[in-house]
């Protein structure tokens, strides 16, 4: 059995040898076909982990929503951006969002409802793995400062990096406001999750 199979091996390596022309050509097809192949893949994988993405925000924020209570306000958002470069095109990204404001009375209603809000977001470790904050990730809080306005959780969901933004009375960082309840504060709230993305799965915004 042993010598059959040095046999056929030596009859390949020799058909080898004599068509050197032909295995070439078969070789670059490989190539090529194995490229064509890797590129679809990693695109259906890209584009499905913006799917699941887009599933584990709707999921998180319907639980909010039955846990915490209806929002005064909420949009989503599924959209894709270009940086800016000199010359060209820059980099693809896309990024799926879900904004929601409250109304709340004074700080600390507004703390009861954030840490009512992570614990729906803790009962999903599943698909919301907290990670730490990136090194980019800087404090701007002037130090004289006793009050921050707005904490960011950091999370990996479907293998893209998330975030959960909480931001009391201040409006210059909502894209919401409130509608039924003016006279009250706001309190911002926004799940996010971008990557960059092989192809425009959403619509282009600048």
């Amino acid at each position: 059995m042993a010598k059959l199979a040095v046999g056929k091996l030596k009859r390949s390596l020799f058909w080898v040898r004599t068509h050197k022309l032909v295995s070439l050509i078969l070789a670059i097809i490989l190539v090529v076909v194995g490229f064509f192949v890797y590129q679809k893949v990693a695109l259906e994988l890209n584009k499905r982990a913006f799917a699941n993405a887009r599933t584990a925000i709707d999921t998180v924020y319907a639980d909010i929503v039955k846990e915490v209570g209806q929002p005064d306000n909420s949009k989503s958002t599924n959209e894709c951006s270009r940086s800016h470069v000199a010359i060209g095109d820059g980099p693809l990204s896309c990024s799926v969002n879900t904004s929601f404001i409250y109304d709340v009375s004074n700080r600390s209603e507004a703390d009861q409802l954030m840490n009512d809000a992570q614990k729906v977001v803790k009962k999903h470790t599943n698909i919301f793995k907290s990670v730490p904050a990136p090194p980019s990730s800087i404090d701007i809080t002037p130090a004289i400062s006793d009050v921050n306005n707005s904490e960011v959780n950091y999370y990996s969901v479907a293998g893209m990096f998330c975030t959960i933004k909480y931001v009391y009375d201040t409006p210059r960082e909502s894209d919401l406001v409130l509608q039924n309840s003016r006279d009250k504060i706001p309190y911002f709230v926004a799940i996010t999750c971008s990557a960059d993305a092989r192809n425009i799965f959403y619509p282009l915004v600048n």
